[in-house]
């Protein structure tokens, strides 16, 4: 194994055969692009702080450039050193010594490219020949090795941290998609050396072969090599807006670009060059072939730490800690997926150096969970035993809310009972949030408690802590979902006190935490809670006189039950003990929660009077303020059923014997009033009925008299189909009810519904009827009928006055004639009123001679008799 050489100059004589830059000599074969790229790459410009007239000393300390490339097929290695003058006196020639190998890492062995600084085999003196020999590997190196540089690193403090952020940044560079310089200003390229050494000897090895570096570069800005150094005086820039743009880190003057050291590269930075080799290969044992991505290095690096006992040993106890809490997270990621070796072999030393209290909890949930995955059964029990003492003292000693998600719960048998016979002599003494925390840690998996201990955390601990609302509800539904010792405690509880709670906190519970229990466990058990579940569970009925008849059936929550404690037929002992006062079966909080606005409908208050009224105290107290405020509400709707709703629920309150307030019984009473007079007329006909109605109006404030009202309108809706009968029954309405009814059939005469012509019809007919009767009130009542009429059927279209006007002649011709008359005058347009004036006219001129030829006939002069129902016609239509 060899390499192969190149000479770089400018000499008189060549591979070029001319004088200036060129190949002095090289080894055979080299490839062209490979003498192409050795001349880029050994470029060298000095420092502008060398003068033309530099003599051999000022030239002896020109900074050395030791550059390195490497490639898939030829990488190049080579070391320039400046010479002043050239062959014809020119200064600034320089001498670069290039190495070319197909194989650089098997060729240099375990050495590294930086560790040929200043070796003997590099050369700066032209060849008298054209051709050289290849050199033999490995090459001689120079004094640059892991000691000298772990003395440089000792030398200053400081340069830690630099190293830090600088492996880290050279190491981001490399591994990024787009590959990335990083430039290192130093006073000297010796010591930019050491730098990239310390680099070099920390990277993982694979990756400190493919680091390309220059140990001197004259513009740096403008190499691409991974890691490029220079010295002040070159073409560097060193303002702010350059540490912006380029990841650069200016030893001398203190500055860095912006670069936050991973924690890998501090670990490795903080143990030297000496131990890292050591850690790489301790790394590189656990995990086969190490990551590509820097990431996952510090978690790798912590593992190997416990696998390596001299170095972990150099280590505080603080350290230690950090770096278990890495190893444990690699122990669970990486280490378990690579098999049982290595968490069996480390899980136990990373165990001891877990930290201390609720800080070790997530690394024991790592160690846990990597023992869990590969079947390390002493290890997993010995992280579970662990876990479960660092959280109960968490919880015994100081705040532990926020660490609770973080203890992983106990997977073996053995964990499982450790942990409940540790939780139990925990409880003794400890405050209820303690006690609570713990139960709901433990309730995740139901870790077994004494069935004795779980009845008495329920009835003692958790159902006071639900009722007043200091437990969140997701933790007492976790907890009477874990245990049903600690549930059946819990509703025991709950329910011997329901009496004396209130009803929304009961359906509070029962509707949230402990919704889950009384859905598939069920309630039977406990009477009071299961009438309060049947009234308010969410899937129940959704009408409400049914829940709430079904909760007065079942007792309610007060003790009511028939039969059972408090109940009629029991003794007031139990859960309703006998110093409770009697409450009412159906209280204020029941009725509210079914109807939240405070108030029934007239049909529901019925319902509710007809389903109780047999039930003794069920009406007592809260339902009857309410059927008192039902049935004396003054914003009444005349529409709708509101009102025979409201009739039926007279009838009820009746029935059931109710003694209501003063108020409410006169509304009952006249409601009754009312039907029994109508009933009474009904029977001689629907004129007297109306009559009847009509006088009860009268006497009545409008508000009360909306009963009678409704009733009139419906008798009068069915005359329609009785014409003449209808005229009848308006005759006889005081005003006040034929306005209520008038405006009752507004809706059907406007000109946007779908018009009622039968309507339009038998108003037009009776006002036409009433205008001719001799009685003023008839012709009052005509009026009215007329008045309301006309502004409607004026904005008619024509279609549908025509209409009327057939419906009118199938009832009184006179009536169709008298309303054809109107039409033509007041609901046409100009045209059809000069027509309709003309016409009438005419038809008087007519009448006049008919009635003169008549007069002379008779010899003798006489007076029209009687009144001509065409000329009773509506106003403006030959009235």
């Amino acid at each position: 194994m060899s390499f192969q050489q190149l000479y770089y100059t400018s000499c008189a004589r060549g591979i070029s055969g001319f004088p200036g830059f060129q190949f002095n000599a090289a080894s055979d074969d080299v490839p062209p692009e490979v003498m192409r790229r050795v001349e880029g790459l050994t470029a060298y410009t000095p420092p502008k702080s060398v003068p033309y007239n530099a003599d051999a000393a000022a030239i002896a300390v020109c900074p050395v450039n030791l550059c390195f490339e490497p490639a898939d097929d030829h990488s190049v290695l080579a070391n320039v050193v400046f010479l002043g003058n050239d062959y014809s006196k020119r200064f600034g020639n320089y001498f670069a010594h290039a190495l070319v190998s197909t194989d650089i890492a098997g060729q240099l062995g375990e050495a590294l490219p930086i560790e040929l600084w200043r070796s003997p085999a590099w050369t700066h003196r032209e060849s008298s020949d054209t051709h050289l020999d290849d050199l033999p590997a490995p090459p001689l190196l120079g004094p640059l090795d892991r000691a000298a540089a772990a003395e440089f690193l000792e030398v200053d403090p400081d340069r830690v941290d630099v190293l830090s952020a600088l492996l880290t940044a050279v190491a981001a560079g490399m591994t990024a998609s787009e590959r990335r310089s990083t430039i290192l200003i130093e006073e000297t390229s010796e010591l930019a050396a050491h730098w990239v050494a310390l680099v070099s000897y920390l990277l993982p090895p694979a990756l400190a072969r493919r680091m390309s570096f220059a140990t001197y570069h004259s513009r740096p800005a403008f190499c691409t090599l991974d890691l490029v150094a220079t010295v002040p005086e070159t073409e560097v820039e060193r303002d702010s807006a350059a540490f912006t743009t380029y990841v650069q880190f200016d030893v001398p003057g203190g500055r860095s670009s912006d670069v936050a050291a991973a924690d890998w590269a501090e670990l490795l930075a903080w143990f030297g060059p000496r131990a890292a080799g050591e850690l790489w290969a301790a790394a590189r044992d656990l995990a086969g072939e190490l990551p590509s991505v820097p990431d996952r290095w510090a978690a790798l690096l912590s593992a190997a730490l416990f696998s390596a006992p001299s170095l972990r040993a150099a280590l505080s106890e603080a350290e230690a800690e950090t770096v278990a809490a890495a190893a444990a997270d690699w122990l669970a990621t990486e280490g378990a997926a690579r098999g049982g070796r290595a968490v069996a072999r480390l899980g136990p030393t990373v165990l001891t150096a877990v930290p201390a209290g609720a800080d070790g909890l997530p690394v024991l949930a790592n160690l846990v969970a990597a023992a869990n995955a590969v079947g390390a059964a002493d290890l997993l029990l010995a992280a579970e035993k662990e876990t479960t003492d660092r959280w109960i003292a968490v919880l015994r000693d100081g705040p532990a809310g926020e660490h609770a998600t973080a203890a992983p719960l106990p997977r073996t048998a053995a964990g499982r009972t450790y942990a409940g016979e540790e939780l139990a002599r925990a409880f003794r003494g400890l405050a209820a949030r303690r006690v609570l925390e713990m139960l709901t840690w433990a309730a995740t998996e139901a870790l077994p408690l004494p069935p004795t201990l779980l009845g008495t955390l329920g009835r003692k601990l958790v159902a006071p802590l639900a009722v007043d609302g200091r437990a969140a509800p997701e933790t007492v539904t976790r907890l009477v979902g874990a245990w049903p010792e600690l549930r059946d405690g819990v509703l025991d509880e709950v329910a011997a006190g329901a009496a004396d709670t209130a009803l929304a906190t009961l359906s509070g519970l029962l509707t949230g935490p402990l919704a889950r229990v009384a859905e598939e466990a069920g309630l039977d058990a406990w009477p009071a809670l299961d009438a309060v579940w049947r009234l308010v569970r969410p899937d129940g009925d959704a009408d409400p006189v049914d829940r709430l008849v079904r909760y007065a059936l079942l007792g309610g929550h007060g003790g009511h039950g028939a039969g059972g404690p408090g109940g009629p037929d029991g003794p007031d002992d139990g859960w309703v003990g006998a110093h409770r006062a009697r409450r009412p079966l159906l209280d204020a909080d029941v009725l509210r929660l079914l109807w939240p606005d405070s108030r029934w409908t007239a049909d529901e208050a019925r319902r509710v009077v007809t389903e109780l009224s047999k039930r003794p105290g069920a009406l007592a107290g809260p339902p009857l303020a309410w059927l008192d405020a039902v049935l004396t509400r003054r914003e009444r709707d005349a529409d709708g059923d509101y009102l025979e709703d409201l009739d039926a629920l007279c009838h009820a309150v009746r029935d059931a014997g109710l003694r209501l307030s003063e108020p409410a019984d006169e509304v009952v009473m006249r409601h009754l009033s009312t039907e029994r007079k109508a009933a009474a007329a009904r029977k001689r006909g629907p004129v007297q009925e109306a009559k009847v109605l009509s006088a009860q109006i009268g006497g009545l404030d409008p508000v009360d008299a909306q009963g009678p009202q409704h009733k009139l309108n419906r008798l009068l809706e069915d005359l329609h189909r009785e014409p003449d009968r209808l005229v009848a029954a308006l005759s006889v309405l005081v005003s006040r009810a034929l306005d209520s009814y008038l405006y009752s059939v507004d809706r059907h005469l406007r000109p946007d519904s779908v018009a009622r012509l039968d309507i339009a019809v038998d108003l037009y007919y009776a006002q036409y009827v009433l205008s001719g009767n001799p009685a003023q009130a008839a012709r009052d009542t005509a009026d009215r009928i007329f008045e309301f009429l006309e502004p409607r059927l004026v904005e008619w279209p024509l279609g549908r006055l025509k209409g009327v006007e057939a419906g009118l002649g199938r009832l009184d011709a006179g009536a169709a004639k008298n309303f054809a008359d109107w039409r033509d005058l007041s609901a046409g347009g100009w045209t059809r009123r000069k027509f309709a004036e003309r016409r009438l006219r005419k038809e008087e001129e007519r009448e006049e001679e008919a009635q003169k030829a008549a007069q002379a006939a008779k010899a003798g002069k006489s007076r029209k008799g009687g009144p001509d129902k065409s000329g009773k016609g509506p106003k403006g239509g030959g009235r």
